[in-house]
């Protein structure tokens, strides 16, 4: 449960995922736009402003982050592009790679986010008696990568630094939960909607008829919610632990 005293930094949470959200909505209209499929921007979705992806879905941008960060401490919601159907089922590829575009996005940001934190690394000298260890640099590893504040930590001792390590673990937090999650391939997330690459028109028909039940779309909420949680919270944080910091050991 989040508390008073959190709320810096869970203003700070919410900040990163209205921008990372934004971004995310951004690249599948302009994906859309690009393809052929204009409705998105004909609505003003191809913006990295994101008062237009609020006004079109306020509860999942605005009221479900706010109150999964007083009772969980992370924000968590949804935002929405809008497309044409007809166009989706007559271009079956294209429609996938506009699905993709947004899951995408959230990898390019973490692999920015990677580099950032590798010339933060390898910023000091690297001990070669002691491999896993860097005697200077701007940051280094808490040994804990399942805590959403803690994959990155400043070796100096100052606030600005502090200030800097927490932000950078926040929004590699975030996308990495976002990426993961969308790209399942459980209805309603993208990579449900990236699977009709495989499918021609006829079958691409049939498949959006059976995702537009809300039985098969709560059904993949629940085995997405599952399946994300055991990977963030077992196997993902010790390989991305990895990632950020070769050769180090992880608890």
């Amino acid at each position: 449960m989040g508390e008073l005293g959190d709320l810096p930094q869970m203003l700070i949470l919410y900040v990163i995922f209205l921008f990372i959200v934004t971004l995310h909505e951004a690249a599948h209209a302009l994906a859309a736009k690009l393809s052929g499929d204009l409705t998105a921007y004909h609505e003003g979705q191809v913006t990295l402003d994101p008062l237009p992806h609020i006004r079109r879905e306020p509860i999942g941008m605005v009221v479900a982050p706010i109150l999964f960060l007083i009772m969980s401490s992370w924000p968590f919601g949804w935002a929405s592009c809008p497309v044409d159907r007809h166009w989706t089922v007559t271009h079956p590829k294209k429609s996938a790679i506009v699905s993709l575009a947004g899951p995408l996005t959230h990898l390019v940001l973490l692999l920015l986010a990677v580099v950032l934190v590798w010339g933060g690394v390898v910023g000091g000298k690297f001990d070669l008696m002691s491999y896993r260890e860097w005697v200077t640099g701007a940051f280094h590893s808490s040994g804990r990568v399942s805590v959403l504040t803690q994959l990155v930590l400043p070796t100096a001792d100052s606030n600005l630094w502090k200030g800097i390590a927490e932000i950078t673990s926040m929004f590699i937090f975030l996308n990495l939960v976002f990426f993961l999650f969308n790209a399942l391939p459980f209805p309603p997330m993208d990579g449900s909607h990236a699977l009709t690459f495989f499918m021609n028109s006829e079958t691409t028909a049939r498949y959006y008829d059976m995702l537009a039940n809300p039985m098969v779309t709560l059904i993949g909420i629940m085995a997405g919610w599952r399946m994300i949680s055991f990977l963030i919270l077992e196997s993902i944080p010790v390989l991305w632990g990895h990632v950020l910091y070769p050769g180090w050991l992880f608890g």
